[in-house]
């Protein structure tokens, strides 16, 4: 999961050095209920959406082809299948000590969500 993470980062960071307003909280919101709903509660009806908050078509997709190549990535869909609760996979996708080479974190793009 730590490489899925990263690549996942890594690709926003891409995303973000032409559309700043990814860090906009309607997009954080966006992007993080995508994961939330897809990997950690697991919904299996979930459909990704087509629109983050972006302000293009364009940026939309960018967001929708990464998050889509993030949860279907094998490491991802094992990680899903061996942790048993959401809590153990929300702790799985917040890892601080995971990085993108720019050094963004889970919390840049997603911000944090407690487990209740």
């Amino acid at each position: 999961m730590k490489r899925a993470l990263q690549n996942l980062l890594n690709s926003l960071d891409k995303i973000a050095s032409e559309h700043k307003e990814i860090y906009d909280t309607v997009v954080r919101e966006e992007i993080g209920y995508a994961i939330y709903e897809s990997f950690v509660i697991g919904t299996t009806d979930f459909q990704l959406p087509q629109k983050f908050g972006m302000f293009t078509d364009e940026a939309n997709e960018q967001i929708y082809s990464v998050l889509l190549q993030f949860l279907t990535d094998p490491e991802v869909t094992d990680t899903q299948s061996q942790l048993l609760t959401p809590e153990e996979r929300l702790v799985a996708f917040q890892n601080p000590n995971i990085k993108s080479i720019v050094g963004t974190t889970y919390e840049d793009f997603f911000g944090h969500t407690d487990i209740s």
